[in-house]
């Protein structure tokens, strides 16, 4: 299981063995058919655990006071709101992909959808016939296959089909995704917008603080790494934006804002790293230490 768990094979099963000096001829074996009921067993498990938190996500909805969070759509499935986001094995051309969506209130994995591109006794049946070793005609040897991805097809496509895969097989547990807290990948909306049932409500597109910060931070750096005449942002100051956009960020978020303080505060981003804070929250060193009738000396000014 330790084994398993870490991507071992029997190959290092057999090493550790032989260093135990316990016979190991028919690991290989012994191996393959314990990995395989191993890996139905997990997968049974994580099924019935992500079941149950989806209805802990639904009863959580339920009892809610927000007004707005519970609705209901015309056959009556409870509308839920979640994040959903997608890893791969590797940044380019990944061999495999996982989504994972989670509960806005619950914070559990409500779904998740596992794309793989690629199993490797489908592939050398394939190079067999190429080499004309075997016939085109003979059936690859009967093994659990987990290929469920064209190989042929991208990889960045994996997160918009597994967004509507996940989407169309709620209703199915009396929900439908309501609200979606997503970066700004328009290939997964419009996907959802145009594939999904017409009969199903679309989900309302919320952004999500870590790709706005991401963003931001992308920006800014590359202004910090642009030359004298385009810019005389320093890597320094591009790290105090970054942090000052994130804490502007979490106070909206945190607090009720009209729309006019919400723009008004977003001018101490900048200000605020020249010791100017007149625009800044209770949050601010400086604002909490003119409320103590203290001093506030900065650490760091801008000239």
């Amino acid at each position: 299981m330790a084994l398993h768990e870490i991507g071992r094979g029997p190959t290092h099963a057999e090493t550790i063995l032989r260093f135990l000096e316990v016979p190991a001829r028919s690991i290989r074996y012994h191996y393959t058919n314990i990995r395989t009921k191993l890996s139905k067993k997990i997968e049974e498990t994580t099924n019935n655990s992500v079941s149950r938190c989806l209805e802990v996500e639904k009863l959580m909805t339920r009892a809610s006071d927000d007004s707005e969070l519970v609705v209901y759509d015309d056959r009556g499935n409870i509308g839920i709101a979640a994040a959903m986001d997608m890893h791969w094995q590797i940044r380019k051309d990944s061999p495999s992909g996982v989504t994972y969506l989670v509960g806005q209130l619950s914070k559990k994995v409500l779904s998740r959808c596992i794309y793989s591109r690629s199993c490797r006794l489908c592939f050398e049946h394939q190079k067999k016939i190429q080499a004309g070793k075997i016939n085109a005609e003979e059936e690859v040897t009967t093994h659990d296959c987990k290929m469920n991805y064209l190989p042929s097809s991208s990889s960045k496509g994996m997160e918009a089909n597994a967004a509507l895969e996940i989407c169309s097989k709620l209703p199915e547990t009396s929900c439908y995704l309501a609200k979606l807290v997503i970066d700004d990948d328009t290939a997964t909306l419009s996907k959802l917008r145009e594939e999904l049932p017409t009969w199903m409500k679309r989900p309302v597109k919320y952004a999500d603080r870590n790709h706005r910060v991401r963003g931001f931070r992308h920006q800014v750096y590359g202004l910090a790494n642009a030359t004298a005449k385009v810019s005389r942002t320093t890597k320094s100051h591009a790290a105090r934006l970054k942090r000052n956009f994130a804490y502007y960020i979490g106070e909206m978020i945190n607090g009720q804002h009209e729309l006019q303080e919400i723009v008004r505060r977003c001018y101490a981003i900048v200000k605020h790293m020249f010791n100017e804070h007149d625009d800044c929250t209770t949050g601010c060193p400086a604002v909490q230490a003119k409320a103590q009738n203290k001093n506030y000396s900065p650490k760091k000014q801008l000239l």
